[in-house]
């Protein structure tokens, strides 16, 4: 296991208990005491947890943004499933627009194994290179580049979308929540998401529920603006009975067998 995905596993063990031991984060994972202070010196450094003595708890900070190695290690069983149930809706032929983050790079992961054609645009390089082995016209935006999360944000990258109208465009989040719509650690990320809203016919936003009912700085879209919602089936009841108030679509994924993602019959996701 790489250092980011042990240290994603550690804030998703926190979202889970709350807090933990050091001892016990050492035992689960294998490694010495030392080496998991060090994870979460850095993890608290960067606001994703808070150190007490011995032992590290869950914080809910409003710059909460993991970097793309921890992302991709959290509830990632949950964004296979959701990103199963999301290529539902795509079409052979269709223009996809694929915004940066760990559940859309999944879903690229998927349709490039379902799909015999699709054209692709993305302003994430790893979800770029994954397209790589296709024979498929893939359009990277330029812009500012975030290491953090390979991504490329900002002006240029605004004025690249405004070329390109897209099917359906597939956006991750930070946050969900009822006052503040979809949101994002990020204001100049945010800017960029709303250029991708502007772009496409269909907008979707894939998210498993454990960001349903957080706040996060920067929105870039209210609940309405967005057409559908892809996320688990353990999604508030609370939250989705205000879904149904605005009359608003929920799809909602399936545990399938992994060994048949892919059949294009593999998913029958859910709808509210």
């Amino acid at each position: 296991m790489s250092t980011a995905e042990r240290r994603g596993k550690i804030i998703e063990l926190l979202e889970v208990q709350g807090s933990v031991k050091v001892e016990e984060l050492a035992t689960r994972f294998q490694v010495s005491s030392v080496t998991i202070r060090k994870d979460l010196d850095e993890l608290e450094r960067r606001g994703l947890v808070r150190r007490s003595h011995g032992s590290a708890e869950a914080t809910s900070k409003s710059l909460y943004n993991p970097s793309m190695g921890e992302k991709i290690a959290i509830h990632n069983e949950d964004k296979f499933h959701i990103a199963l149930a999301a290529a539902e809706l795509v079409e052979e032929g269709d223009t996809v627009l694929l915004d940066s983050g760990s559940t859309t790079l999944t879903l690229a992961k998927v349709l490039k194994n379902r799909f015999q054609k699709l054209y692709i645009i993305t302003n994430s390089i790893p979800i770029s290179l994954e397209f790589s082995d296709r024979n498929w016209e893939v359009v990277l935006l330029g812009g500012t580049l975030r290491p953090h999360s390979g991504a490329a944000i900002g002006p240029t990258t605004v004025d690249n979308l405004q070329k390109y109208y897209a099917d359906k465009v597939f956006l991750g989040t930070t946050s969900i929540s009822v006052d503040r719509g979809y949101a994002t650690p990020n204001i100049i990320e945010a800017q960029t998401k709303e250029a991708m809203i502007r772009a496409a016919r269909m907008r979707v936003v894939v998210s498993d529920s454990s960001k349903i009912g957080r706040h996060t700085l920067a929105s870039f879209a209210a609940l309405q603006d967005i057409d559908v919602l892809v996320t688990d089936p353990q999604a508030p009841p609370g939250f989705l009975d205000k879904m149904k108030d605005l009359q608003l679509k929920v799809v909602f994924s399936s545990p399938i067998d992994p060994a048949n993602h892919d059949s294009p019959q593999a998913s029958l996701p859910r709808q509210n």
